[in-house]
């Protein structure tokens, strides 16, 4: 596997990218592995709905990634909040990743969310507290794995 510093390089060949942002990931449903090469991982920018507190959102995605859980559904899920390097006109408060081993996977999770009662359910247990958007779906290289030690 190649080190961070070749992907680094190697992206670095093909894409402008002027802006990095550190963010501060809150696990919702934790992986139960290593990321798999070729997986797939979701991000939406989500805001709170007026009176809407951060604990209210951690809570309905709990509910939402234990339902998922339920059916077999989806995989590690996180809430992650800029920290650094956004800029100044976001209009966000979080971003919801979610993880997913293959794009069979996901696939399958979308499958759920349209034919199977995730959408309503998503609808009854997020729309009272946030609002999110399209999600964008990106392939996973993992560059650096924990070793455990």
């Amino acid at each position: 596997s190649p080190s961070s510093s070749e992907v680094a390089a190697g992206f670095d060949e093909v894409v402008e990218c002027p802006m990095h942002m550190a963010l501060a990931a809150v696990n919702i449903r934790p992986p139960t592995g290593v990321p798999p090469e070729g997986g797939l991982t979701m991000f939406q920018d989500c805001s709170l709905l007026e009176g809407r507190i951060i604990g209210d959102a951690m809570t309905a995605l709990t509910e939402w990634t234990d339902f998922v859980a339920e059916h077999q559904i989806g995989g590690p899920t996180w809430a992650a909040f800029p920290m650094a390097g956004e800029r100044d006109d976001a209009d966000y408060d979080f971003k919801v990743v979610t993880g997913f081993e293959s794009p069979e996977a996901y696939g399958a999770a979308v499958e759920f969310y349209i034919a199977g009662g995730g959408v309503q359910r998503a609808g009854q247990i997020m729309s009272r507290v946030m609002e999110c958007d399209s999600p964008r779906v990106y392939t996973m290289t993992p560059v650096r794995v924990p070793t455990g030690e």
